[in-house]
């Protein structure tokens, strides 16, 4: 909330993993939707194959999601993930 009173961003990258808990994670995420700003969830490098942070964008409705290239597995199984997720509830492929 300070950046935006200071006009200093449009965007916050959302990391579960530094948040603390997954409630501050949801609160990070809606004062940058209250203030207007995009958000993009982002995973750590160096992860695991777990699929929960393509789970909490899809639920949370974030449209943009920052997992990485397909050069390794862990990154792979993710974006396979969200084809699958995407593919069920009718929403296509955006990339940038």
């Amino acid at each position: 909330d300070a950046a935006a009173g200071q006009g200093a961003c449009n965007c916050a990258l959302i990391k579960p993993n530094q948040a603390g808990t997954l409630t501050e994670t949801r609160a990070a995420l809606e004062a940058a939707r209250r203030n207007g700003w995009q958000a993009i969830v982002s995973a750590r490098s160096g992860e695991t194959e777990d699929v929960t942070i393509v789970h909490l964008a899809i639920g949370w409705r974030v449209p943009y999601l920052k997992v990485g290239s397909f050069a390794r597995s862990e990154r792979m199984v993710k974006w396979n993930e969200g084809l699958r997720i995407g593919e069920r509830i009718g929403m296509g492929l955006r990339t940038r």
